[in-house]
């Protein structure tokens, strides 16, 4: 049981879907998402599509062309707000 507890407790990609404002260092220059989504790091397929104006079969289909950026964890695929971010940026 301690082992378990002990890797739970070193997880580092449990650290880098934190919640709260992204760093100004890792945001491209100027306001893309709207401030209601100021308090995501990350977001889930259909919230991404949402952004995008996509339903939620074209967001699924998106992210398995590679489209989307996601991070695979377990089943569940998140997109990061950066990667979100540079996406439409257009960089």
């Amino acid at each position: 049981m301690d082992a378990i507890v002990a890797g739970l407790q070193e997880n580092p990609a449990k650290d880098k879907l934190r919640r709260g404002p992204v760093p100004s260092c890792e945001r491209p220059a100027g306001r893309i998402l709207g401030p209601s989504w100021d308090d995501h790091d990350t977001f889930s397929v259909v919230e991404a599509g949402k952004i995008l104006g996509l339903k939620r079969a074209a967001s699924y289909a998106a992210a398995a062309r590679g489209d989307l950026p996601t991070i695979e964890i377990g089943h569940r695929k998140i997109v990061p707000r950066v990667a979100l971010e540079r996406l439409l940026a257009g960089a």
